[in-house]
């Protein structure tokens, strides 16, 4: 309104403006984006969607679960072991370094750590 000096209008918005955008992100951060696969809650939609497309490709993969009754599939090797080492219990060996895992001793001696200072 032009009978309303500049200052008291500037003000007005500030003041409105921060109330509502913590009121948001309050909100969400409480409710937040589930996967629809695991138990994981992202704090922005599109994060969400993008790990959910990681189940999907998972799911495609040419690696299937050693376990007998277990169908998960996977694209890389290393994300199969850590789901057997997780969610079935098998052993890995893991490099002391850079946490690495390997299925057997003889990988993890075979395994050349990038972040060791005696690599030979």
């Amino acid at each position: 309104t032009p009978d309303t000096p500049e200052s008291v209008q500037d003000n007005q918005v500030s003041v409105a403006a921060p109330q509502t955008f913590t009121i948001v992100t309050s909100q969400r951060r409480n409710s937040g984006f589930p996967c629809r696969t695991c138990d994981r809650v992202f704090t922005r939609e599109y994060t969400r969607k993008v790990h959910e497309e990681a189940h999907a490709t998972k799911a495609a993969g040419p690696l299937r679960c050693r376990e007998p009754d277990c169908n998960t599939t996977f694209q890389r090797s290393h994300d199969r072991l850590r789901h057997e080492v997780r969610i079935h219990g098998h052993e890995a060996h893991t490099c002391t370094i850079c946490n690495n895992m390997f299925s057997s001793l003889k990988s993890l001696q075979r395994h050349h750590c990038k972040f060791s200072s005696t690599q030979s």
